[in-house]
């Protein structure tokens, strides 16, 4: 039965294409009677550098029953083919390298017909040909630095000097910094501390001059190639088990999430390949063999995030060993017996420190006298003293000499006259 059904189907279809498809032709060249007139008046012109702005005429003197879509068709110069892009307005706008020239051309389009094609509209670079540079090719680098190289135009004089700058949006920067051929002739450019954006579409000019003859420019649209950076803080961890070597993602000029980079860990003369959404990759300590040395590397690439697809440059190496059979039981007991020592002296310290055991044991040694020190004090002592016992004896004679002063003035009564007999040795008169 399905049999039987595939060929109905079959004999239906043939019957339409030898029937049918005339008719319909017919048809459609019926409703296309009157033909869309075909675009007039092209104008071309460059407002700034690698943007093109292209407007043309459609007359039509009746309505249309359906809208009308114009194709521009362009190529340069060295193109065989067409490129086409449809629009509904009559002005074209886009960005698009020069250096080649171009042509153009449009053709009116509604649901039912197709008008004719227009003439062409042309642009021819100003310069002689062959003196603009050729095979001129940029890679970004570190982030922040774009090297950009190329080779002189075949018919570029010997006193061609060339000036490249690079464009996004509002932003332009320029070279200064050039490598020379041996006649003088800029043949490399380095950029430092870009500020453009590197996955966004870059816009090179490249100008030249000279006395000869007039050069021809280089431009191009272009979406920089990233020569990324190694991975970083890459480390390397050995224990009794197992290899670990951990990083972190190459740093870029922009934001990017971790799991858009592949990585590639290079091990004497293995290569291993990390699961790219991973920071750590881990090797049984059994691949290798102990007592040997081995040199590690790391290098990433973008992972369809729309950053460069390319092997970035290797990382700085890193050396590191494998231990001989029973050195991990080696550095096991080594510093078991380390650790049990700075125990126990802490330990110690605490109990000296507890028990005053520094003082028992070297107890404070005491002084030797200073007999100098001690005969000069007792020396001025003794002065001191002696001078206190004369002062006193002086003053008793002083208080001695004034009494008897006194006696002499004063009249002497009975009794104070044999008193002072007395004194003076004479017998009392008899009266």
């Amino acid at each position: 039965m399905a049999n039987v059904d595939l060929i109905i189907g079959a004999t239906s279809l043939i019957c339409f294409i030898m029937l049918g498809f005339p008719t319909y032709i017919q048809t459609q060249e019926r409703k296309c009677n009157k033909k869309l007139p075909k675009p007039t008046n092209l104008k071309l012109s460059t407002s700034k550098q690698g943007h093109i702005n292209l407007t043309w005429d459609f007359n039509v003197t009746e309505k249309l029953q359906n809208p009308v879509k114009y194709y521009v068709e362009y190529r340069n110069t060295t193109a065989s083919g067409w490129s086409r892009i449809g629009t509904f307005s009559n002005i074209f706008n886009r960005n698009i390298a020069l250096h080649k020239g171009l042509s153009f051309r449009v053709q009116a389009v509604s649901k039912t017909c197709a008008g004719d094609i227009s003439e062409e509209k042309h642009y021819v670079p100003e310069g002689m040909n062959g003196t603009a540079a050729e095979n001129v090719t940029c890679v970004a680098c570190n982030t922040s630095s774009m090297n950009c190289t190329w080779t002189v135009g075949i018919n570029a004089p010997d006193d061609t000097q060339y000036r490249l700058s690079l464009m996004q949006a509002e932003k332009v920067e320029e070279c200064h910094h050039y490598q020379k051929d041996s006649l003088g002739r800029e043949i490399a450019c380095r950029f430092h501390d870009l500020k453009i954006h590197l996955l966004n579409e870059i816009y090179i000019l490249m100008e030249g001059r000279s006395n000869k003859s007039k050069i021809q420019f280089f431009d191009e649209w272009f979406t920089a190639s990233e020569v990324l950076n190694p991975p970083s803080n890459i480390t390397v961890h050995l224990d009794a088990r197992k290899l670990t070597v951990e990083w972190k993602q190459p740093r870029t000029s922009y934001a990017i999430r971790s799991h858009c980079f592949k990585y590639e860990i290079s091990i004497k003369d293995k290569v291993y390949s990390p699961m790219s959404h991973l920071e750590s990759f881990t090797l049984p300590i059994e691949t290798f063999k102990a007592g040997e040395k081995y040199i590690l590397k790391m290098r990433a690439k973008g992972d369809s995030c729309g950053n460069s697809e390319n092997w970035g440059e290797w990382s700085v190496s890193k050396e590191f060993g494998i231990p001989g059979e029973g050195s991990f039981d080696r550095l096991l007991t080594i510093g078991g017996t380390l650790v049990a020592l700075s125990v126990a002296v802490l330990l110690l310290i605490c109990v000296c420190k507890r028990y005053n055991v520094k003082q028992k044991m070297w107890p404070p040694i005491p002084q030797p006298k200073n007999n100098l020190k001690d005969f000069q004090q007792q020396f001025i002592t003794d002065t001191e003293m002696q001078y206190q016992d004369g002062c006193a004896h002086h003053r008793a004679e002083e208080n001695e000499t004034v009494a008897m002063m006194d006696f002499e003035n004063e009249p002497l009564q009975k009794g104070d006259e044999n008193g002072l007999a007395a004194i003076s040795g004479k017998a009392p008169s008899m009266a």
